[in-house]
């Protein structure tokens, strides 16, 4: 069109291929965006949830996705016992 049309030679662009690399790299751009937004909806369902149980557990940390805090959470089976944890029990 664009010896017929002398417009066309500004508005119309040519449309080229992508390279593999590029749809590959756009693929695993757009499956770590979702990967990060699925972490941030669930450490923030977590926050919540840990602040309407134990209001003040999740004040120590400030964040709760820190990998010492979760081993901290699970090292007893009941939140209550928790505040009963002595320090060296922790690094048993």
């Amino acid at each position: 069109m664009r010896d017929e049309l002398p417009l066309a030679k500004d508005v119309l662009w040519e449309v080229v291929v992508v390279p593999e690399v590029n749809a590959q790299l756009k693929r695993l751009t757009r499956l770590r965006r979702v990967l990060v937004e699925e972490k941030v909806r669930a450490v923030n369902r977590m926050q919540s949830d840990l602040h309407a149980v134990c209001p003040g557990l999740a004040a120590i940390n400030g964040a709760v996705d820190n990998r010492w805090f979760l081993r901290f959470l699970e090292s007893r089976d009941d939140l209550t016992k928790l505040a009963r944890l002595q320090r060296n029990s922790l690094w048993c």
